[in-house]
């Protein structure tokens, strides 16, 4: 696919996609195979240009095409959606440094010991596997939780649990 791609690509965007596509990170190689795959498929439909210069300076779309929609030039961007994003990564990221923030609040430094381990559900829907992360997108901490929290931070324990006194004293 590079190889017919080469005549629309301009050489540092050629080394650009080659780079990432060798790339031992999942998150460099994948967005770069898709990102060739539609530009290929592009040139498919007709003329094409990868980041054309003449559209002027500052962010520059992926690729001009007219054969796209007949009749209609399109500008394409194309983003690869992150499989961080799709398996709640963010999310769990997000409601973690919550929590860590809040337990260093109380005791300096005692979120940096911390480790989180979220629920999970996975099954089966018309014979395709899925597995999603339990936490929510929108997660925040009540007065219940950070006084948990505190407790637990400042005592080792929660009152009515056995929670045992962490390492880091």
């Amino acid at each position: 696919m590079l190889d017919e791609l080469s005549p629309h690509l301009a050489r540092s965007k050629a080394a650009d996609l080659l780079g990432r596509l060798e790339d031992k990170r999942a998150d460099q190689a994948l967005p770069a195979e898709m990102e060739l795959a539609l530009l290929w498929a592009l040139s498919r439909l007709g003329e094409i240009e990868i980041e054309p210069e003449w559209f002027g300076t500052g962010r520059v779309p992926d690729a001009y095409s007219e054969g796209l929609f007949p009749g209609l030039s399109a500008f394409i961007e194309i983003a690869a959606v992150s499989d961080a994003s799709l398996s709640g990564e963010e999310d769990m990221r997000r409601a973690s440094r919550l929590i860590s923030d809040h337990a260093s609040k109380i005791k300096r430094r005692s979120g940096s010991y911390l480790y989180y381990r979220f629920a999970e559900e996975s099954g089966y829907i018309n014979g395709a596997y899925y597995r999603r992360r339990r936490v929510v997108r929108d997660f925040g901490l009540d007065d219940n939780m950070r006084r948990v929290i505190a407790d637990w931070v400042q005592l080792g324990t929660v009152a009515g649990t056995r929670n045992s006194s962490p390492d880091y004293k």
